[in-house]
């Protein structure tokens, strides 16, 4: 019996779209609207909503958890195989990321992974590319605190 490849779940933004592509990985919309040239599919469940755009960073977090908390995770991730086949994805939103002061809510969602499903989800960062500092600390930690823990979500 032919054993099934895990897929790999990234964060990643669409100014990367070029980069997800050379590296066969999907691109997954985790945002409330896309860029016209965006073609792949649209997860509107791990979206946040547009009553969350004008709040704190911290009201917002309490917020999308909140939704997080109540969405159905099994069906979420049977749509992310379905669309991935076979192949590694990247969840999208627009933000960067490349000032330390900047989030958006897909670091939010990675975290929430973590805490609540004990997942790891990184930000894609392609091979060469500089990751900042506080990113690879972050990864650092996530790692030492699961090590050998995480199980498969397939």
């Amino acid at each position: 019996m032919e054993e099934k490849k895990k897929i790999k779940i990234y964060t990643s933004y669409y100014g990367k779209g070029k980069k997800l592509m050379d590296n066969n990985i999907v691109g997954i919309s985790i945002s409330l609207q896309v860029p016209q040239w965006f073609l792949g599919i649209q997860i509107k469940d791990l979206a946040p909503d547009w009553s969350m755009m004008k709040m704190s960073k911290e009201d917002y977090e309490v917020a999308y958890r909140k939704k997080l908390d109540g969405i159905n995770l099994k069906h979420a991730f049977r749509h992310i195989k379905s669309v991935a086949k076979g192949k590694d994805v990247a969840l999208l939103c627009y933000e960067s990321l490349k000032k330390e002061d900047e989030w958006c809510h897909r670091t939010m969602l990675a975290k929430w992974f973590k805490d609540k499903h004990n997942f790891i989800i990184e930000e894609f960062v392609e091979d060469g590319e500089a990751e900042k500092d506080f990113i690879k600390e972050k990864k650092k930690k996530d790692k030492e605190t699961l090590e050998n823990s995480q199980g498969s979500l397939f």
